[in-house]
């Protein structure tokens, strides 16, 4: 993973950037595929908005699910689970990810290799940014 997020975020920015800072759902702004080959295909077109509409989606059944009203009310065992969810989702979240993957240059910019990665953050608080 790079050491800066760059690329595109597989947990869309909008839905974490009003987190608190000591969140621990701030990890999965990390949870990125690094620099792309090709920019054009994480433009916010048509494709990518109904992306980010499946997670929202998701997001609102997962926390009706564990009785949440908000993100920053999940435990970070529940943020595993919903990102685990989200490697396995079909629909439009596997249509972009295959859209994606050509152009991904590292191997751990994958979704699923990149969740592999930013994952453990998630056993212990993370340290404030």
């Amino acid at each position: 993973m790079t050491p800066f997020p760059s690329g595109h975020h597989w947990f869309p920015q909008q839905f974490l950037k009003n987190l608190p800072l000591d969140s621990p759902g701030r990890v999965l702004l990390k949870w990125v595929s690094g620099p792309l080959k090709d920019k054009s295909v994480n433009y916010f077109d048509e494709l990518h908005r109904a992306y980010n509409e499946q997670v929202k989606e998701m997001i609102e059944q997962f926390l009706e699910k564990q009785g949440k009203a908000e993100l920053k009310d999940l435990t970070m065992e529940q943020l595993k689970e919903l990102g685990d969810q989200m490697t396995k989702a079909g629909g439009t979240i596997a249509e972009f990810y295959e859209r994606m993957k050509p152009a991904i240059e590292e191997a751990e910019g994958d979704m699923a290799a990149a969740w592999e990665e930013i994952k453990p953050l998630l056993e212990e608080p993370p340290p404030i940014p």
